[in-house]
């Protein structure tokens, strides 16, 4: 080293940087390095090697940018997926490359095109929900098999595995491909035994992109093949899309700002239009009659409108409607509790800006329920998100979005609870309230004019939840409060979400409520909310038909037949029971449990009339208001 010194193994650096490995080997050959310093050679070698690589994998890059310029829209898509294809093999230096087409409602999968001379075999392999190519699938994700046949962890496909061996793959590196109609799966394969690297990865990832973006134009081609002209602007709006999306997102928080601040309705408006290039209108249902005279609205256009609204609950759950020639988008703005107005957009479904019209109508009429609180912008967004989630329980996240299920810490595989609340539109207004105050943004809260609902981590949701019953009468406020069972992730929310409202629902229906208006689902039995789902002409057919013999001898002869049976059912037909219950005497309860049976007729305590029965007594218990037992729990019609 010394002979050398530091300047000169410096320089050595960097022609091993600089030089091809040919090149510096030959360098080396006159360094004092080669004989004195073998290690150091050894180290200089691989930096050489290691820079060669890199250069090689910007250049590789560098030719799939070109290739993804030089392929466009009027190229047929079998010729562009042969270039990627011969360009696979051509840059990792496998033997063959191909893609492979999969279809997950029928489970099966088929090669569409593929290049190599010794493909002919595999090619004709259709395999059905096993192998390579469904694990791939499954994963989502780059999986390398060094050697596919010895491998017992995947489930082998017969046929794929004998033209496999046919074939002699022995080494085979997939990437899986999501296009709009399927999945897709670009695959090297190999005769030898190959490790593929992290730079063969990296490549076949960049080919795959391209083969994606083919696939696109492909499907649009298939849709519009009498104007293949149009693939090329379908794509670039595609690209727009993407690009604005940063300024899509700084629109909406800039509207969620003005409707915070309380700015008037035709400001945003004047907002929205300018930044999204088409007309809106933000009208009340006066004012939207108004213009519907003389105004921008066509004189039969004020009807298909309002009729809409009128009969969607749902703030900011819009549709696109016809007013003769022409086609907009409406969403509702809900108040008090009832309709509002609307945003009126010049939009076409589907298009993506059609989210932000209905994040605004939502928005706006969230600014009625929370009032003029300092985090209502907060609330906005949560309420936006909560929305969002239960609605389709995944949706695209925004990085403010993110942020605010990280502060919730709320994650898509993590055990999750949600909390509903219904009713009174002013009670609703305090829940929504105090829910804010107590969570301290540790819970994802959505606010409605007629729901009020909380999502969280399940343990956080439990501790929030004990702690808000203490600080909250929900009968006082006229509210039920609904609490799920735990649940994973995202995925289930929305399906979750339905359950909560379909019991509130049953409950409303039946006009019931507990001695603490909190529920589970355990609260009431499958049995009595079928009665929910009925009218109440059904209700009462089936207390006629059931046990209105006995109301009528009741009634007729100033008796307690029904009463009586009540209790039985109540206290599993003890007769001392009953009769310590009903302040009789015991032999009392038995001659009525006689009587009952005449009436009622030989076989009423047996199977479906068994059940009959009891259902018309639930249903008349419900229906009187007298207090009533399920699982544990104390009902009392509130009707």
């Amino acid at each position: 080293m010394s002979e050398l010194g530091i300047e000169g193994v410096v320089q050595l650096c960097r022609k091993a940087l600089q030089l091809t490995p040919v090149s510096f080997r030959e360098e080396l050959q006159d360094a004092v390095v080669s004989s004195s310093f073998p290690e150091l050679k050894e180290v200089l070698l691989e930096i050489s090697n290691r820079a060669e690589s890199s250069r090689k994998l910007r250049s590789l890059v560098s030719e799939i940018a070109d290739l993804s310029l030089d392929i466009n829209g009027d190229e047929n898509v079998d010729v562009a997926f042969g270039r990627i294809l011969s360009l696979a093999r051509q840059m990792l230096g496998t033997d063959a490359a191909f893609i492979m087409e999969l279809d997950e409602p029928s489970g099966s999968a088929s090669i569409i095109l593929s290049s190599g001379i010794w493909t002919t075999e595999l090619q004709e392999v259709e395999p059905h929900e096993k192998g390579f190519f469904f694990e791939i699938y499954q994963v989502a994700a780059p999986l390398q098999v060094a050697n596919y046949l010895r491998d017992d962890g995947f489930e082998h496909d017969p046929v794929l595995d004998t033209a496999i061996k046919r074939e002699g793959i022995r080494s085979l590196l997939g990437i899986p491909v999501e296009a709009e109609s399927g999945f897709q799966v670009l695959f090297v394969a190999d005769r030898h035994e190959r490790i593929y690297h992290t730079g063969d990865i990296y490549i076949l990832e960049q080919l795959a992109v391209q083969v994606l973006a083919v696939g696109v134009r492909g499907e649009e081609s298939n849709r519009h093949h009498k104007e293949v002209n149009s693939l090329k602007t379908v794509a670039e709006e595609c690209r727009v899309e993407l690009a604005n999306s940063a300024k899509a997102l700084e629109t909406i928080e800039t509207v969620i700002s003005m409707v915070s601040d309380l700015l008037t309705e035709s400001r945003v408006a004047a907002f929205l239009a300018e930044h999204m290039g088409v007309q809106i209108h933000i009208s009340s249902l006066e004012d939207l009659m108004l213009d519907s005279v003389g105004g921008w609205l066509p004189v039969d256009g004020y009807a298909p409108i309002e009729s809409y609204v009128r009969r969607t609950s749902s703030p900011g759950r819009g549709e696109s409607l016809s007013l003769g020639e022409r086609e907009v988008y409406v969403s509702p703005v809900i108040r008090g509790g009832k309709p509002w107005g609307v945003v009126v957009a010049d939009l076409i479904m589907p298009s993506p800006e059609t989210r932000i019209i209905d994040l605004v109508a939502r928005a706006l009429s969230i600014k009625d329920v929370i009032g003029l609180e300092a985090d209502s912008q907060r609330v906005v967004e949560s309420s936006n998100l909560f929305f969002s989630l239960v609605s389709s329980g995944r949706t695209q996240l925004t990085a403010r979005q993110q942020g605010l299920l990280t502060e919730a810490e709320i994650v898509e595989d993590g055990l999750n609870r949600l909390l509903l609340f219904s009713g009174d539109e002013a009670g609703l207004r305090l829940i929504a309230q105090r829910c804010s105050e107590v969570s301290k943004g540790k819970l994802l809260i959505g606010v409605s004019t007629d729901q009020v609902g909380v999502l969280g981590e399940a343990s956080i949701l439990v501790s929030f939840f004990e702690t808000f019953s203490k600080l909250v009468d929900l009968r006082r406020l006229k509210v039920h409060g609904y609490l799920s069972d735990k649940f994973t992730g995202f995925r289930r929310a929305a399906e979750v979400y339905r359950s909560c409202i379909q019991f509130l629902d049953d409950i409303a229906s039946l006009g019931l409520s507990s001695e603490t208006g909190w529920y589970t689902d355990a609260a009431l039995p499958q049995s009595v909310r079928l009665l929910a789902r009925m009218t109440n002409a059904q209700r009462k057919a089936l207390v006629d038909e059931s046990i209105g013999n006995l109301l009528r001898y009741d009634r007729e002869n100033s008796k307690e037949l029904v009463p009586t049976m009540q209790a039985l059912f109540s206290h599993h037909f003890s007769a001392s029971t009953v009769a310590e219950e009903l302040d009789v005497h015991v032999n009392t309860v038995r001659n009525r449990m006689k009587r009952i049976d005449e009436i009622l007729g030989e076989g009423w305590n047996e199977g479906v009339r068994l059940l009959d029965v009891q259902l018309a007594l639930a249903a008349l218990r419900i229906e009187s208001g007298m207090p009533t037992v399920f699982n544990d729990v104390t009902w009392t019609g509130n009707q």
